[in-house]
């Protein structure tokens, strides 16, 4: 099922976003105004249809009811601030006729992207590690040839990290199971202390950590979206 363009808007001053998108030559937008008190209001040819402020609370609108109807239906999810820090997720969801409106937590593209934002940042601890591990090789042996075999437990990861992400487009699920892979393994590592990432990370080391549960988190959520995603394809395909 495609999803709805929409136009993001983000206010400097007012801290609001806009989403605009149209349906059959109608305009609507979402004003969603983030923060511990966060409301969203639906607007139809600006003209207010209601605002939200219960999280989690599904609400639907209907427009045009006696001539063609549309009904919209949206809501404000608190449980992905996660994914809103990886990507343009940010906490509203939006459905027009059960259709998604892009870059909302409807929006299936919208999470497996954020997958590619996990990758870079899994690539960043991979390399790093490949160049800590050279040098502190290198100081022990003051030799190329074994720094350069130590270093590649994490510089061949690196590479075929690398490959996957620049190919994400076309490889979009291989990609994905691989980062959660090595997001998974590099994880470990790095609790196990190998190389002594425990002791080198001092009073850093918790929030390191979270950034790699996070990591973990948004790639195994964009498996999820891009499983559910191909299974709704495959169910329309066989229903043609």
């Amino acid at each position: 099922m495609n999803s709805i363009k929409a136009e993001v808007i983000k206010e400097k001053k007012s801290k609001q976003i806009i989403y605009s998108f149209e349906v059959n030559n109608d305009v609507f937008k979402a004003y969603y105004f983030p923060g511990k008190n966060s409301t969203l209001e639906i607007t139809h040819n600006d003209s207010s249809l209601g605002t939200i402020d219960e999280p989690e609370t599904r609400t639907e609108y209907t427009v045009n009811a006696e001539t063609n109807p549309v009904k919209i239906t949206a809501w404000i999810d608190s449980k992905l601030s996660l994914a809103s820090f990886f990507g343009k997720v940010k906490g509203i969801g939006i459905e027009v006729d059960g259709r998604p409106v892009q870059n909302t937590v409807s929006d299936p593209e919208t999470h497996i992207n954020n997958g590619k934002s996990g990758l870079y940042i899994l690539m960043f601890f991979l390399i790093i590690k490949s160049v800590w591990t050279y040098y502190s090789t290198y100081e022990n042996f003051e030799n190329h040839l074994v720094s350069g075999i130590g270093s590649s437990v994490y510089f061949i990861p690196f590479i075929y990290a690398l490959i996957v992400t620049i190919k994400y487009k076309s490889w979009t699920m291989l990609a994905i199971i691989s980062g959660v892979i090595l997001s998974a393994l590099e994880l470990i590592d790095y609790i196990t202390g190998i190389p002594e990432s425990i002791k080198t990370a001092g009073g850093s080391f918790i929030i390191w950590l979270i950034i790699r549960l996070s990591v973990l988190y948004v790639l195994c959520n964009a498996f999820i979206w891009k499983r559910r995603q191909s299974r709704n394809s495959q169910n329309i395909n066989n229903q043609l």
